[in-house]
């Protein structure tokens, strides 16, 4: 009796089986998809003030800055104007052990000849893949020696950072500076134009470009930027100091809020040499980005990067004219002036040997303002012939190569071209 029952129950457990295996439970085909939560990614850039030999307390800024950012604690630090491999090496040294593993400075002592004095640094929580250089070709010739610029190796640094979303490429880039005298709307251009062109050959990866611009957001420099390389402000609020994102082919970046911090207007308390210090950390402000990281199957439409309009295409043709326009009378005055100056400095000295003169009285000081005129004179005249015969070709050259581009790309500016 119990063998029966016991084949009974064996046999009511095999069915039971055959039945699992022949009709299965369809209940994980008709539950819904769980979405998966976005990743939010936060990036700070910041121009920190380290021009050595002139910027005040360099090394005790530097270290309150790399205290703050620390606290603050986002994803990825993208700093501009860190010129020296030391000053480098104290940021990364405060960075690492506050859990920034990732770090690559764009300067000399660690990178390839071509980043040599970018001054671009970055620096990521999360693993950094693939590292990229390109220097800007114009703004290299000085026009006015002291405005500094020229000595930069400027140009755009990227990076490839691997986020749990998927990679994101964050460029750290540098434009040419204004001053209160000259005339570097061209130089501030073509920088934009070369950028652009450099970010579009980028992979299908989401773009983050953030850096010191030196122009305003509604200059021709930052509106051809934006709008041949498809990219979006993080910010309207923003000025000279930009964070500009565009989307990838299968991930978007979705704005998730900005900050703005250490106001270069408001002291800050901070230790130096000298003891402790109440002032600003930078001249320029801090300014930081989140993102959500969201992945979708439609992005690949949004990545198409976008024309210029025939207005901004009309506004950039007027800037190659006004500089081709405005280099060729430099060219004209400095070619004249390099060849009658010396004439008229040597007159200047013809007089002051005149033997009506004599050794004392106003005679004398006739003499010596003479000398002082004819050297200032040979001096112009050396400046000129630097301004008429060397700097005034190549950036004729250099506006001749950009209106070639351009005019190539009347309605595309973004099409790849090989460097």
């Amino acid at each position: 009796m119990n063998a029966q029952h016991s084949s009974r129950g064996w046999a009511a457990l095999l069915v039971a089986l055959l039945a699992l295996v022949t009709f299965p439970r369809p209940a994980a085909a008709q539950d819904p998809p769980q979405e998966r939560e976005p990743t939010t990614l936060e990036v700070l850039s910041y121009n920190v003030w380290g021009v050595p030999w002139v910027a005040p307390e360099v090394e005790p800024r530097l270290e309150e800055i790399a205290r703050q950012i620390a606290d603050r604690k986002p994803d990825v630090v993208a700093l501009q104007e860190l010129w020296l491999p030391e000053h480098a090496e104290l940021v990364t040294a405060r960075l690492e052990a506050a859990g920034y593993p990732y770090h690559h400075f764009f300067g000399p002592g660690s990178a390839p000849d071509d980043e040599k004095g970018s001054g671009l640094y970055v620096a990521s929580r999360l693993p950094i893949t693939d590292v990229g250089f390109e220097a800007f070709t114009v703004g290299r010739t000085p026009h006015i020696p002291w405005h500094v610029d020229w000595m930069a190796h400027k140009g755009v640094g990227t990076v490839k950072v691997d986020t749990p979303a998927g990679p994101v490429v964050v460029a750290d880039t540098h434009l040419h500076a204004t001053y209160l005298t000259g005339n570097y709307d061209f130089v501030q251009l073509s920088q934009a134009l070369q950028l652009a062109r450099r970010l579009v050959d980028a992979d299908d990866a989401p773009l983050i470009l953030v850096g010191d611009l030196n122009a305003p957001p509604d200059s021709l420099p930052v509106r051809a930027l934006s709008l041949s390389a498809g990219l979006e402000p993080a910010s309207e609020t923003f000025d000279i100091d930009q964070i500009l994102a565009r989307p990838g082919s299968n991930l978007r970046l979705e704005p998730a809020g900005v900050d703005v911090l250490f106001d270069p207007e408001q002291p800050i308390h901070y230790a130096s040499a000298a003891g402790p210090e109440d002032g600003p950390l930078s001249d320029h402000p801090c300014i930081v980005a989140r993102y959500r990281l969201v992945p979708c199957e439609t992005c690949a439409a949004s990545t198409t990067l976008a024309t210029t309009t025939p207005t901004l295409d009309g506004e950039i043709a007027a800037q190659l004219d006004a500089e081709r326009r405005a280099i060729d009378r430099i060219a004209l005055v400095s070619r004249a002036a390099t060849f009658s100056l010396p004439f008229a400095a040597l007159w200047l000295f013809r007089r002051r040997r005149d033997p009506l003169s004599t050794t004392t009285g106003r005679p004398r000081l006739r003499r010596a303002l003479d000398l002082v005129a004819a050297s200032l004179l040979l001096l112009v005249a050396v400046y000129s012939g630097y301004l008429g015969f060397h700097f005034a070709p190549k950036r004729l050259a250099e506006v001749d190569h950009e209106a070639a581009t351009f005019s190539d790309h009347p309605a595309q500016l973004h099409a790849a071209i090989t460097p």
